[in-house]
């Protein structure tokens, strides 16, 4: 009787960090959908634009940008170097920002917007990603030797991961749990022909 109860908990804890995602994502309300998020790829040393479409924001406010990443990165409107920037959103909601990547630094530089939407503060994230020169990515940008070494490795959000690995640990934990009702049931029954 015990491993049955220990059994059902188990699962319902394994069911509940499958379902502890979702819920969460279904929280995200105060963030630009990132549907609405455009982010250039470039090479080190160049700028790139980091965009928010149509009504990522109500038109005419304020929204104030940062940008965080492996280097210094520079927010610009009109070739103005500043840490932090805040530009005014289009009539139609919309607003982007020129991101100018370190030469010295690769990697993504995520850009943050906030501003207000529906008279509510909102939050949107777009990610311009800057490469090296002589790497693969890199020389596909700017169309020099196609036989560059390839990129390697497997890119998949950690989202998928670790719910592939909930929903086999579900299935090892059902299978776990159907064994020990078998058991049960063949040692009542072998237990019924003993007193029989």
């Amino acid at each position: 009787m015990l491993k049955k109860k220990f059994a059902g908990v188990a699962v319902a804890v394994l069911a509940a960090f499958l379902i502890l995602p979702a819920a969460t994502a279904a929280n995200a309300a105060n963030y630009v959908p990132t549907t609405s998020t455009t982010g250039d790829v470039v090479i080190a040393g160049e700028t790139g634009v980091a965009a928010f479409a149509a009504n990522a924001f109500d038109p005419g406010t304020s929204v104030s940008f940062s940008v965080d990443g492996p280097g210094l990165a520079v927010l610009s409107t009109f070739k103005a170097a500043t840490a932090t920037l805040t530009k005014t959103a289009t009539g139609t909601g919309a607003v982007s920002v020129n991101v100018a990547a370190p030469a010295n630094a690769p990697g993504d530089y995520a850009v943050t917007a906030k501003g207000v939407r529906g008279g509510v503060e909102i939050y949107g994230v777009a990610t311009v990603s800057a490469v090296a020169a002589d790497s693969a990515a890199g020389l596909a940008l700017t169309g020099a030797r196609a036989d560059a070494l390839a990129a390697t490795g497997f890119n998949a959000p950690l989202l998928v991961i670790w719910g592939a690995v909930g929903v086999i640990a579900l299935g090892v934990a059902m299978v776990a749990v159907l064994r020990l009702q078998r058991r049960s049931a063949a040692s009542t029954a072998a237990a019924a022909l003993v007193t029989a």
